[in-house]
């Protein structure tokens, strides 16, 4: 095997580890709809009185899918980076190397990504209907 098709590997393999981190935050993303699902069956029923507690269940799943999707954008840096030596841009670069630690100066925030339009808009929501489930759980019931 030359240079160039372990360089080619290398990024086969970086590949691999974003598509798993895209998975991950998908599943917790499907996890949350489930939770925020049964929690709407539970209050409506009234058979859980305390349906605010179901915030922190979709905040922990938040702040998890935000350290997936920061993770991810991490390993996309390292992948333009040998993608950038690879066309002679960059210096020379470690070959199977999958440390991200370097990647840390980059501009890749945590809280950018946890307040991103994408997370945002989908745990707010969550969050909104937990509430609001609660609230009319709550007057059904009265």
């Amino acid at each position: 095997m030359n240079l160039e098709e372990k360089k080619i590997k290398y990024l086969e393999f970086i590949e691999n580890v974003i598509s798993r981190m895209n998975t991950n935050s998908m599943q917790l993303k499907t996890w949350c709809v489930a939770l925020v699902s049964a929690f709407t069956v539970l209050s409506v029923e009234r058979k859980f009185s305390y349906g605010y507690l179901f915030c922190v269940p979709v905040l922990v799943l938040w702040i998890l899918d935000s350290k997936y999707l920061w993770q991810e954008r991490k390993y996309r840096k390292l992948y333009d980076k040998i993608k950038d030596e690879l066309n002679g841009k960059e210096e020379k670069v470690d070959l199977f190397v999958m440390d991200i630690k370097s990647m840390k100066e980059e501009n890749v925030c945590f809280c950018k990504i946890f307040f991103s339009w994408s997370e945002c808009v989908f745990y707010i929501a969550m969050l909104v209907f937990c509430i609001f489930a609660y609230i009319i759980g709550g007057e059904c019931n009265a």
